[in-house]
């Protein structure tokens, strides 16, 4: 399998890469009313209107006002739909087998899979499917 490793203040998470559809830098965002806080708005990726979520905001479930220094942007497709995540970096990309994932029991922890022990890093596992029905909701 595999991922690509990132940070968010600090802490280390990865996603399958099966789910990126590319990895852009930062770029200019248009602010969405009445939107949830981990919302930061909506980007333009050749003429597609993208959802731009502040991960951090989204899985630490704070109502933290500090802004995210981010400076990646991991576009995400699930079928027909899309979804960008502001991340501090992109780290790596890199080959795991699923044998070292240690899996978290889902009532936890939800938006994380497992846990990945790589170079004396721990990084959770994001759960793709937990994230999209988050954004759903």
């Amino acid at each position: 399998m595999q991922i690509i490793v990132f940070t968010l203040k600090e802490k280390y998470y990865a996603i399958p890469t099966e789910d990126v559809e590319e990895i852009v830098k930062e770029m200019p965002h248009t602010h969405v009313p009445k939107a949830p806080s981990w919302v930061e708005g909506l980007i333009n990726i050749r003429g597609n209107a993208i959802t731009l979520i502040n991960l951090y905001k989204l899985l630490s479930n704070t109502s933290e006002t500090e802004e995210l220094c981010y400076n990646s942007i991991i576009i995400l497709k699930n079928n027909d739909k899309k979804v960008a995540f502001a991340v501090d970096s992109v780290e790596s990309v890199s080959e795991i087998d699923s044998n070292d994932i240690q899996m978290t029991d889902y009532a936890k922890a939800k938006e994380v899979a497992g846990i990945i022990r790589l170079n004396n890093k721990m990084i959770s596992l994001i759960s793709m499917e937990a994230l999209f029905s988050i954004n759903e909701g």
